[in-house]
């Protein structure tokens, strides 16, 4: 089963390092979160916060990134715009009505950003990553203005710590809300720039629906097609030959991806023709970072791998994925 701790001990590479320091970061914050839904004299606010901490601890125990980022977005940013609310709603003046209208809109837009990408052929990780931090830094300059303003520090106090003024918890768990929303800021970033990698860059399901449809009523041509990354919307005929899969043209790469996780001779994938269109696909990996499946599995290396026909593969991180024609 692949899971951080698994990754940890038999990988141990940098993208697994940076996994599991913002999952021990994670887990802190579900602890501070604890202390104020045990002191605080309101408790829901935290509750609902150490919830989703909880679930994006679970997601992220398991490397289902392009998941725990849907997560994210859907669930927590439309939960911080709910305790924004409770906290707030008495004390909103235009200025801040405005920036919290902005911060709804940011959210919406980041997750319908994220669902597009994880589910269609788009591109939108630079896009999400890039709503999802806006969104963050607007929560927090409302939280500012809001709390520096006339008899609003009164209010926000009151909305978190329960409306007997009875402040006990409250600055643990704000630090960690903040906290939360730096965590999820930094694995958005890692995610879209290729850092951290669990071979699952979208959600796709692949199939024989993806076929042109010239070629319905025949054998589909062996083919490589670029999903995401370097590659997208690129297709490579094998022509009854082996594709090389490379970072260099020098190291005799046909296949060439400009990407630091992909080694210089990476791999290389052949096609075996059967009959009936029962043909399937063999994949030799010799790099360092990997070839792997959209499910999450590594491909044994040094070795042909057998695989069938619509399978979508990794080349050494997330971010380039390609389907087997």
């Amino acid at each position: 089963m692949n899971n951080i701790f698994s990754a940890l001990i038999h990988r141990r590479n940098a993208d697994v390092i940076r996994e599991f320091v913002l999952w021990c970061i994670l887990c802190f914050e579900i602890l501070l979160f604890m202390i104020s839904a045990a002191v605080a004299g309101s408790k829901i606010t935290w509750i609902m916060l150490m919830i989703f901490t909880i679930g994006m601890a679970v997601l992220m125990i398991f490397r289902l990134t392009a998941i725990a980022l849907l997560y994210s977005l859907g669930v927590f940013h439309l939960l911080s715009v709910i305790i924004l609310y409770m906290c707030y709603h008495s004390a909103l003046s235009v200025t801040t009505m405005l920036i919290f209208v902005l911060v709804i809109l940011l959210a919406l837009a980041a997750f319908i950003c994220s669902f597009i990408h994880n589910f269609s052929r788009f591109n939108l990780d630079k896009a999400v990553m890039a709503l999802a931090v806006s969104d963050s830094v607007f929560i927090m300059i409302l939280q500012i203005l809001l709390y520096t303003g006339k008899d609003s520090a009164y209010n926000f106090l009151r909305g978190l710590a329960g409306s007997g003024a009875d402040f006990r918890g409250y600055w643990a768990g704000t630090i960690s809300f903040w906290l939360l929303l730096a965590v999820i800021d930094v694995y958005d970033i890692f995610f879209s720039f290729g850092l951290i990698d669990n071979g699952r860059n979208k959600i796709i399901h692949s199939g024989h629906g993806d076929r042109p449809d010239h070629f319905a009523n025949q054998e589909v041509p062996a083919a490589v097609q670029g999903i995401s990354g370097a590659c997208a919307g690129q297709t490579f005929y094998l022509k009854n030959r082996e594709l090389i899969i490379g970072s260099t043209k020098t190291s005799g790469a046909s296949l060439v991806i400009p990407d630091g996780h992909v080694s210089r001779w990476h791999c290389a994938v052949r096609y075996h023709p059967g009959r009936g269109g029962d043909g399937f696909y063999e994949i030799l990996d010799r790099s360092t970072n990997g070839v792997y499946l959209n499910t999450g599995g590594r491909l044994s290396q040094n070795m042909w791998n057998r695989l069938p026909r619509g399978s979508v593969i990794c080349i050494g991180g997330m971010r380039q994925q390609f389907r087997l024609l």
